[in-house]
């Protein structure tokens, strides 16, 4: 039945209870969010754009606002923080899917992942923290 639930909020255009992008648009609807600075917001909210955009596999799999937060595991998380400080590489000649190397970015983001899904973890909206 969740999954029906799930199919039906992505047909309306939101984000399926329980995914990355779910949890980050509550998140940011949250009074936590509206208590940090604006610095603060602005550098969440550029996270939440990063994770949004973030195509797994290699650049060819779903991006990671679609995934399931519980479903996600810590060498996932690493995986893409990796990936960020890293960058990578295209994976055809022109397939614009190539990802310059930022180390300080994917601290943000890892740092913006500790508070967002220990945040979610106290809210009920996921059950782990990967």
């Amino acid at each position: 039945m969740s999954d029906l639930h799930a199919i039906m909020e992505q047909l309306s255009g939101q984000d399926a209870r329980g995914t990355v992008g779910y949890v980050c648009a509550r998140f940011e609807e949250s009074t936590e969010f509206a208590e940090k600075s604006a610095g603060t917001r602005r550098d969440y909210q550029y996270c939440a754009k990063i994770a949004r955009d973030f195509k797994t596999e290699r650049g060819k799999g779903p991006t990671l606002d679609k995934l399931y937060v519980d479903r996600l595991s810590l060498p996932i998380i690493q995986a893409i923080t990796e990936t960020i400080a890293k960058g990578r590489k295209e994976s055809a000649p022109g397939a614009d899917d190539a990802i310059l190397g930022r180390p300080s970015k994917a601290n943000h983001l890892l740092r913006y992942f500790r508070v967002l899904f220990g945040w979610g973890m106290r809210h009920g909206h996921c059950k782990t923290n990967p």
